[in-house]
């Protein structure tokens, strides 16, 4: 199963959006990406041509690069066009097949303020909500008509001009790790979910070796103690240090979050490939071979990437009330039915091998803390359509009670599925379910003599679901 097909949002930023394109809009395999951007990244930073010799070459090659950036534009359009030719973010087949969402930012060149391009929002936003609108820090190229769709190759490196929309830079000027945005799109999405079942942060590597301030006599010299070139370089510590912009954003989520630092470390990751000395160039093509051998090494073995992974087994599943089936309320409680499901499709070859994993594993499901004891294996749980559903009963006082579901590996290690725990309410809203006779019928039963609880009528309500990993 690709990778990409374990997450439903993907954010990323300069090469990173590349990569995250390259996964969603075109359906490649993590191996494929490393093959083709191998290829394409000799030919896009073979640096500009020459021209003369002596004072007068370099001084056009600087002036060059101070204007145009360091390297041509052409070389990298090429190689864009090359790939995507004029998909937009709204033409991939295989993205809307997996229903997943991605965004890329860029830095509108007139403003400098922080914009969205994203695969999901079309002509009209796909949220309304005036208080997120209101404090947002940044804002949605939308689509105005089939004639002005954002074209993929226009959001990288150098400044393009998109029609009705203005002209935009790289998106890694104001957000090199766009960790934050990310999880703020989430939350307009889904507001009915408290965070992401996981959050995985990919760094592009970290120097081991620390950094011992030297004074540059010659830039003192030229502008003091206290000037531009002190803003400058606070900037680029600032913005360009993945590692201490995802640490900001988890001390933001632990402060708001019952747990703190530990609750959110229990879904939140950072993957950073330490480096002895310094980092290579970022232009260094011929560094990304051994880099790539030491990444593969390094995190093969990393527990934190084990734990992850069989995170993913779990989340591959997630539980739903059954629609035709409303909960029935007597002797005090409600019953209600759902089916655990799978969210890969029993006829793609990936759910034959999860099921024959999972049965390796001697898998199995615990509700409500209690082991769901069965002879019959996970791959026997199928519906009629071929796909993934066992069905679960479970008796609650209440439908503010939480279903708590969980997949049980090796034995021993218990990992929460998709969206688990969850409230019964919160299910009903989230699946939009019509159940407004589940109110009279509980108060039918108030009037037979029994006690009526406050929170057990449910008031329906419609909220857009995203099932997020």
């Amino acid at each position: 199963m690709p990778i990409q097909e374990h997450f439903d949002l993907a954010y990323g930023t300069s090469s990173g959006a590349m990569v995250i394109l390259a996964l969603y809009s075109l359906g490649m395999r993590a191996e494929e990406t490393f093959t083709l951007f191998s290829q394409l990244s000799k030919r896009i930073f073979r640096g500009r041509s020459q021209l003369g010799l002596g004072l007068a070459a370099t001084a056009y090659a600087l002036i060059t690069s101070c204007r145009n950036g360091r390297f041509p534009a052409s070389d990298i359009d090429d190689a864009l066009t090359e790939i995507f030719d004029e998909a937009t973010m709204l033409d991939s087949q295989y993205m809307s097949s997996i229903g997943a969402r991605i965004g890329l930012p860029v830095v509108d060149a007139n403003t400098l303020d922080t914009c969205l391009v994203t695969s999901y929002n079309g002509a009209a936003p796909t949220y309304d909500h005036d208080t997120c609108t209101k404090i947002s820090t940044y804002r949605v190229l939308r689509s105005e008509d089939a004639g002005s769709k954002l074209r993929i190759k226009d959001a990288y490196f150098t400044p393009h001009k998109m029609p009705g929309h203005g002209t935009f830079m790289d998106g890694g000027l104001s957000d090199n790790n766009p960790c934050m945005l990310a999880v703020q799109e989430l939350q307009k999405m889904a507001p009915g979910l408290s965070r992401a079942d996981h959050f995985v942060s990919i760094g592009t590597g970290i120097s081991t070796t620390k950094e011992v301030a030297k004074a540059d006599v010659y830039p003192s010299l030229l502008f003091g103690n206290s000037s531009l070139q002190q803003t400058v370089r606070h900037y680029w510590s600032e913005n360009f240090d993945g590692d201490k912009k995802f640490a900001i954003m988890r001390q933001i989520l632990a402060a708001s979050s019952p747990g703190g630092c530990a609750g959110v470390d229990e879904w939140l990751h950072r993957f950073n490939l330490p480096v002895d000395g310094e980092l290579p160039d970022l232009a260094d093509t011929s560094a990304m071979g051994s880099l790539a051998e030491k990444a593969r090494s390094y995190f093969t073995v990393s527990p934190a990437v084990r734990a992850l992974a069989d995170a993913a087994l779990a989340l591959s599943f997630y539980f739903e009330l059954r629609p035709g089936r409303m909960p029935m309320y007597e002797r005090g409680s409600y019953i209600c039915y759902g089916l655990i499901r799978c969210r890969i499709p029993g006829t793609s070859p990936a759910f034959s091998k999860l099921m024959q994993k999972l049965d390796d594993l001697d898998a199995t499901f615990q509700i409500q803390k209690q082991l769901c004891a069965s002879r019959d294996t996970m791959s026997t749980w199928l519906d009629r359509h071929g796909n993934f559903g066992k069905p679960v009963c479970v008796r609650v006082p209440s439908l503010n009670e939480e279903v708590d579901v969980r997949l049980r590996l090796h034995g021993d290690r218990v990992l929460p599925i998709s969206a688990s725990p969850l409230t019964f309410k919160g299910l009903i809203d989230l699946q939009m379910l019509e159940w407004s006779a589940l109110i009279d019928l509980h108060v039918t039963t108030s009037v037979t003599g029994k006690r009526r609880r406050d929170d057990s009528p449910l008031q329906t309500a419609k909220r857009c679901c995203l099932e997020t990993t």
